[in-house]
């Protein structure tokens, strides 16, 4: 790879010193590696330490990739000092904002007075503990003096019986309030625009000074400039004379650019109503005269619509709607903390964090606060004083990556950190690219830095970075046509100047120095028309598989550049990405690239819950939990999970729809499970017989399963169906097999993980998955090595930070999505909500009526929630047009609203402002709007085609300078006609007409083939000792033959280890159902190991306090087990024969001792074969002494009620491969070591 040369523009931000630096660093401009360089001039030229370095970032695999790349750096670096950092990278700080947090909570938890033992929570953990938590509050607030409270609130919030509504809007404050340094001050900070005194002047309020002056200052303001401007200029007197009455009213409360006046003057001064009507038409109308009316009607709309939105409620109304809401919001603030408190407490109880904890409690540790209430505690100021000082003086610079993601709690923390004395930021982003808000992420701190640094102080400084070094010119030309028309701070949060545009720099030169040339941007639109059999999805899809084909074709002239050859190449799959905004387009394209032969690979996929095979099992575990249900039951039922054969009849793999109908006609009425009862037991026909005794096999299936759901844990119970029922094996012989097994893997994996933590049982799994699915709350599917020469699929978040030579952009004519919702939260802007005014009778300002009556804020809120989630919008696209290296093909659907496109775009076309005006850009309803409305306002953008375009079916390439396009339309004739053809299909035999005689030779040698070593597929190359003891049981140690095994099918386990016959004791005879005899057993062992044999004697007390020891420690994990270890017999022990050497001598002994042993397979199992291959055996000595005359090996033993004949039967074959395995060790012949087995019971040790 080329050395970096950084260019002129990126040399400051690798070399300038002593001050805080802010990098606005545009798509493709190097940022990577300029941050890399800037790393390495701080080691190199100033010689520090990589440690000494914060670097942090918003993804593990971005910190990964810079890790790797300063460690190849340094490892290519000659210099002594750079070659010493490769030691340190390990314990360098580059990490996630969580990583680095969890290392301070860990370093400097006694700040906190936090217990080090805590873990992170899971997800299901999380979710199950917020449930609880939410229900203790309700529980709290329904049995106490917040009765009444709880239930006006529930009233308010719960429109219908059975909501929820009101859990999701405290959840929404809380996650609100946790991207805020002091989340109960943020809280109660939301009161603040309710405040009014009675006799208050609205005008003069919070709510209306923060919230709503400035909405309306930025709606009116460029309205009422129109309207002057069309006064000055129409020659039409009707018109005018509405002007002269509508103009004075505006201006009046305009003052200086911003509105201004009270509640009464703003509401009189936006009533349109007392402007007077609409001139009327007459035939002496000009064009002009025509033009400037319809102007004029628009922006009157515009007015109403204001008046309409904010100031239609009368003074009393509004003063009432804010009294109401206080009382409100007052006690939504109230059960939201003590919700708060509630799952803090719930996970201190477990000693649990989650990842929300790693910040608030590292900002404590740096602040001196208590962790739950986030109040100052005098008593941690110093604590958290010399914490702050000893990082301060630690780091010498703060490098923040992707800063535009960065919340206000991340912010403040980092300011904890941060002293000019000692150290700087680095901070690296780009506005244009936020695109996580939704994640609390506050794009205008970025903004605020950005602004702030530009005032001309030396002690900080902003850099641009617009050399684009990844695009070609059709790309980067494209992008700024686009943008320069779309953002500014108005709707984008930031303007779209010379410094954010994209410059290209990139070079694509040839081998013989010419320069590959850029392709037009590529329009692609299906026209779905009525009537088209394919939908708008599908359409789309094929569509672009239809281009994609084309490119891939053998013959195809297309090519793009490679940079490795310096040439000219086709294009294959792997060089495509499609990106979107959502994954609607997911289940198409994995459908139709399926059919036409496309590979592709799905990033980012969350539709773990709706994958068939996972569906299938949740189906099974859901009857096995309840079995009344109907839907899961069915599907239970037609999957291939329960395999019936009737004798002399093939198998078959669950029931066929027709069976299925024949059961409910034989039982019409009651659920499917009574259907299935009554079938069992009831006196059918002939023809039944065969019907019915599949549905007894079916309930034995149901019914044997259900036994090992209540015996057996989650993950137990769900291999055991894999098992039995060879699902897993089934699944991956289906297309997509390899994905399938491995999702059936995430499950039992999943399962397991559930089970590790707090929560337990089949009920609760259950209620777990169905809660994630009723909050649209999926999961990944599971990850399975990629290939990477297919189509990524991926959303545009996921898309972040790569870059690919093809992008598609698709479903660009996806609506924008506008906030319907009865309650808004805005971490600057508070809160608004309905008020169900029936719930407040007494109140005469309002209509007593059962209706929802908006508190004002909600209308406000929305609106500044529309803007930024324009804005983000806006973003969105950008991130999605810079992704492209070479060539841009964008895609949308346009149904029968072609003219609905053809007005909104006609109306961007007559604008003459730089940038849309703002009122058009938040009437566009999809990035296709926006794209449209920009490309027509082109002075080379030929008017007529307008019309054209939505019918012209072969390409169009408009020129616009140096962003050419070409647009195409796709009729659904065109593409069934140009459609791939599909990938080729196996005929049935019946069109393959009939088998000859040689064929059916050799069909039926392949199907009656025996593969000659079946014995060695049978068990695992792998055992422990436990298993196969009974290999070994008999008289003779020198004899290597030990006895060998008989594989029988019935002691073979699916998985191909051997399983002996006997069975575990069934629960009545153990001694306490809920500690196993194998816990004792492994507890007993572990106080046999940790016994202190240097004392001279072992007694109870020994004994005792090396077992609260162990349980102290967590090695032996509950109390209840270690009540049942038998003291007595472990000292017993110590005084055998046996047990006084050992003391005597315990340097002489060795305990706890692992093994490995490879033996032939053949002396295991008789049914191999010496040519099968060796086993390797594994197992741990319980423990042996090393004497004078050789080796006493003993082993403990805890079972109970066995003679010592029987003992002695059952271990014999363990002793005599421990007794192998240590001549082994020992290299000399098993006779040299003596066995013995020790009984803890009958306090005696057995020699053999």
């Amino acid at each position: 790879m080329s050395e970096f040369i950084p260019s002129e523009e990126q040399r400051p931000a690798i070399e300038d010193r002593e001050q805080d630096i802010l990098v606005s660093a545009s798509a493709g401009s190097g940022k990577t590696a300029v941050l890399v360089q800037r790393v390495l001039g701080l080691l190199a030229k100033d010689h520090l330490n990589i440690d000494q370095l914060l670097m942090v970032t918003f993804t593990k695999e971005a910190a990964k990739n810079m890790r790797e790349r300063l460690r190849k750096k340094l490892l290519a670096s000659p210099d002594q000092h750079m070659r010493e950092q490769i030691s340190r990278l390990a314990l360098a700080d580059i990490s996630t904002f969580d990583s680095f947090c969890e290392k301070l909570v860990r370093r400097y938890y006694y700040v906190i007075d936090l217990d080090p033992a805590y873990r992170l929570v899971t997800d299901a953990e999380q979710s199950l503990l917020q449930d609880q938590a939410w229900h203790q509050v309700v529980n709290d607030w329904l049995g106490g003096d917040s009765r009444q409270r709880y239930l006006r609130l529930a009233d308010n919030f719960n429109v219908r019986p059975l909501d929820d509504k009101l859990a999701q809007i405290v959840q929404a404050l809380d996650r609100e309030a946790n991207a805020q340094s002091l989340p109960n001050q943020w809280l109660a900070s939301l009161l603040a625009n309710y405040q009014l005194q009675p006799e208050q002047e609205i005008t003069t309020t919070p709510y209306f000074q923060t919230l709503l002056k400035p909405l309306l200052t930025t709606q009116l303001r460029p309205v009422v400039t129109q309207l002057q401007a069309l006064a000055e200029q129409t020659g039409l007197e009707k018109l005018q004379a509405v002007l002269d009455i509508a103009l004075p009213m505006l201006t009046t409360m305009m003052v200086n650019g911003e509105v201004s006046g009270t509640w009464a003057e703003l509401q009189q001064a936006t009533d349109e109503s007392a402007w007077g009507t609409n001139p009327r038409k007459t035939k002496q109308w000009t064009e002009q005269d025509l033009a400037d009316v319809e102007t004029f009607k628009a922006l009157r709309q515009q007015i109403k619509g204001i008046h309409q939105t904010y100031l239609a409620a009368s003074a009393t109304q509004v003063k009432t709607l804010l009294a109401l809401g206080k009382t409100l919001l007052t006690d939504l603030i109230a059960i939201t903390k003590d919700y708060r408190r509630a799952y803090q407490q719930a996970k201190a109880r477990r000693q649990m964090l989650d990842f929300g904890d790693l910040e608030h409690y590292a900002f404590a540790i740096l602040t001196g606060r208590n962790r739950f209430t986030q109040e100052l505690d005098p008593a941690k100021q110093s604590l958290a004083q010399k914490v702050r000082q000893e990082l301060q003086q630690h780091y010498r610079e703060l490098m923040i990556d992707e800063y535009q993601d960065t919340n206000r709690l991340q912010a403040d923390l980092l300011a904890q950190i941060h002293n000019e004395e000692f150290n700087h930021y680095f901070m690296v982003g780009d506005m244009k690219q936020s695109i996580y808000r939704f994640r609390q992420a506050d794009p205008t701190l970025f903004l605020e830095n950005y602004q702030a640094y530009q005032d001309g102080q030396t002690s900080h400084e902003t850099l641009d970075l617009s050399d684009n070094y990844r695009s070609m010119t059709n790309v980067t030309d494209f992008t700024n046509l686009i943008f320069k028309q779309l953002m500014d701070q108005e709707l984008g949060e930031m303007d779209y100047d010379q410094k954010a545009s994209l410059t290209p720099k990139a070079q694509w030169v040839l081998a013989d120095d010419t320069t590959a040339q850029p392709t037009p941007v590529e329009m692609l639109v299906y026209n779905q028309q009525t009537g088209d059999e394919l939908d708008d999805r599908a359409g789309e899809v094929q569509m672009i598989a239809t281009r994609i084909k084309q490119m891939l074709a053998p013959n195809s002239p297309e090519r793009i550049y490679d940079a490795d050859l310096k040439a000219m190449r086709p294009i294959k799959a792997g060089d495509i990405a499609i990106l979107a905004r959502t994954k609607v387009l997911n289940q198409a394209i994995s459908e139709q690239f399926s059919q036409v032969g496309i590979p592709v690979t799905m990033h980012g996929i969350e539709n773990y819950f709706k994958a068939t095979e996972v569906r299938t099992m949740l189906s099974l575990l859901r009857v096995l939990d309840n079995p009344y249900q109907d839907v899961p039951l069915v599907s239970t039922m037609r999957a291939p999970l329960f395999k019936y054969q009737a004798a002399d009849q093939p198998a078959t793999f669950g029931f066929t729809e027709p069976e299925l109908a024949q059961l409910r006609l034989q039982v019409p009425t009651g659920n499917f499970y009574q259907v299935l009862q009554t079938m069992a037991t009831m006196t059918v026909p002939a023809e039944l017989d065969r019907l019915q005794a599949k549905v007894q096999a079916f309930l034995t299936f149901l019914t044997t399963l259900q036994h090992q759901a209540q015996q057996q844990s989650l993950v137990e119970l769900i291999w055991n169906i894999y098992q039995q029922t060879g699902y897993l094996e089934y699944v991956g012989g289906m297309p997509g097999g390899v994905q399938r097994q491995a999702n059936l893997h995430a499950l039992y994996e999943r399962a397991g993980a559930y089970e590790e933590s707090s929560f337990k049982g089949l009920y609760q799994f259950i209620q777990f998955i169905e809660k994630m699915q009723r909050n649209d709350d999926d999961l990944g599917v599971a990850a399975v090595e990629k290939d990477p020469n297919t189509v990524n699929v991926m959303t545009i978040h996921g898309s972040k930070g790569l870059q690919f030579p093809i992008v598609f952009v698709a479903h660009t004519t996806g609506q924008f999505r506008n906030e319907a919702a009865d309650f808004v939260v805005a971490a600057k802007d508070g809160v608004g909500f309905t008020v169900r005014t029936n719930l407040h009778p007494q109140v005469p300002s309002l209509p007593d009526a059962e209706i929802d009556y908006p508190v004002p804020q909600l209308a406000t809120i929305k609106e500044i929630k529309k803007r930024q989630s324009r804005a983000e919008e806006m973003r969105l696209l950008y991130v999605a047009l810079t992704r492209a290296e070479q060539r841009l093909i964008i895609t949308g659907v346009v149904k029968d609203n072609w003219k609905a496109y053809q007005k909104t775009w006609g109306q961007a076309a007559v604008t003459t402002t730089p940038k849309l005006p703002l009122t058009t850009r938040l009437a566009g309803k999809s990035m296709f709007d926006w794209i449209g409305m920009t490309l027509i306002r082109q002075a080379d953008f030929p008017g007529n085609l307008l019309e054209e375009l939505a019918l012209e079916e072969k390409p169009v390439v408009i020129g616009l300078g140096a962003a050419n396009v070409k647009w195409q339309v796709y009729q659904q004739a065109q593409l069934a006609a140009e459609a791939p053809e599909q990938a080729a299909v196996i005929k049935p035999a019946a069109e393959q007409g009939e088998l000859t005689a040689p064929q059916i030779d050799e069909l039926t040698r392949w199907l009656t083939f025996t593969y000659p070593n079946r014995a060695a597929t049978e068990t695992t190359a792998f055992q422990s000792v436990s298993t196969i003891r009974d290999a070994f049981k008999t008289t003779d140690p020198d004899d290597l033959a030990m006895g060998r095994l008989n594989l029988a099918p019935q002691q073979l386990s699916p998985r191909g280890i051997y399983q002996p016959t006997e069975m575990a004791k069934p629960a009545f005879l153990q001694d306490d159902a809920h500690v196993t005899a194998a816990a004792v057993g492994t507890a007993t062992h572990l106080v046999f190991e940790k016994l202190d044999l240097t004392l001279g004697a072992v007694d109870e007390t020994l004994v005792s306090a090396t077992i609260q020891q162990l349980v102290a420690d967590q090695l032996i994990p509950a109390a209840a087990i270690a009540k049942q270890i038998d003291v007595e017999g472990i000292v017993a022990f110590y005084q055998t024969e046996l047990g006084q050497q050992i003391l005597q001598h315990p340097e002489q002994v060795y305990r706890e001792v692992p093994f490995s042993l490879l033996l032939p397979g053949g002396q295991l199992f008789e049914s191999l074969q010496p040519t099968d291959g060796p086993v390797l055996v594994h197992g741990i000595i319980d423990g042996y002494l090393a004497t004078p005359t050789g080796w006493q090996l003993f082993d403990y033993k805890t079972d109970h009620r066995l003679t010592a004949t029987q003992l002695e039967d059952k271990y014999d074959g363990q002793l005599a491969l421990y007794q192998q395995a240590l001549a082994s060790m020992m290299q000399v012949g098993p006779s040299q070591i003596k066995t013995g087995l020790y009984s803890v019971e009958m306090r005696e040790f057995l020699k053999n």
